[in-house]
């Protein structure tokens, strides 16, 4: 922290990503905030992938453009592994807000751009929570998603177990093109299982739906 002011873990030029495991021993961190990015910037890389698990993040507010979320905002590359997956497991986000701007952002992560990558989600909760869209009415916004909003590997890559309970993804100033309330964009041959919605809503500009 810097103040009340959050600095994301691994946000620093020139930084490298978080590799290794976090594990928050089922702690809850409270009043998260930041206008820049989430708890982690960016998680794995090409030889070490890094696991982020077993914590609750509740009331929590924070805010940036492209490619962010409230828990992990990037996943960096790694091998096309089952067994190096960059991994977030058990991960509860409760009562919280994200407001963003750009393309690829989430709660839980915002993306996985590169198709040499893997992700494992698993078990984790968005409740109660909304995810915002705060560019301007010119702006055309795509790939949001509460769990994830982009997931552009090519393959290994899973989501499951993960619940979204009365949470809204809302804009009434942009269009959002692409957009779940578990994931945004799945790209290869990225498999959900047993994945859940109750109580939320999309309201994205002009396109209105509700699950």
């Amino acid at each position: 922290y810097e103040g009340n002011y959050w600095i994301p873990i691994c946000a620093g030029v020139g930084s490298p990503s978080f590799n290794g495991t976090f594990d928050g021993q089922g702690y809850t961190i409270s009043g998260l905030y930041s206008t820049s990015t989430g708890m982690f910037l960016h998680i794995g890389s090409t030889e070490y992938p890094a696991t982020v698990k077993n914590f609750t993040i509740d009331n929590a507010n924070i805010g940036g453009a492209e490619g962010k979320a409230i828990v992990v905002s990037r996943f960096s590359g790694n091998p096309k592994s089952v067994s190096k997956n960059n991994t977030i497991a058990d991960v509860t986000v409760t009562n919280s807000t994200g407001s963003f701007s750009g393309n690829n952002c989430g709660i839980i992560a915002g993306r996985c751009q590169s198709d040499n990558q893997a992700i494992t989600i698993t078990g984790c909760k968005v409740s109660n929570t909304s995810l915002i869209c705060t560019a301007s009415t010119t702006t055309n916004i795509t790939q949001w998603g509460m769990i994830i909003g982009k997931d552009y590997s090519s393959g290994y890559s899973r989501i499951s177990d993960c619940i979204v309970t009365g949470s809204s993804i809302a804009s009434t100033n942009c269009n959002i093109n692409r957009v779940g309330l578990v994931a945004g964009f799945l790209c290869g041959a990225t498999q959900v299982d047993s994945c859940t919605v109750s109580s939320s809503s999309l309201t994205c500009g002009l396109n209105t739906a509700t699950v």
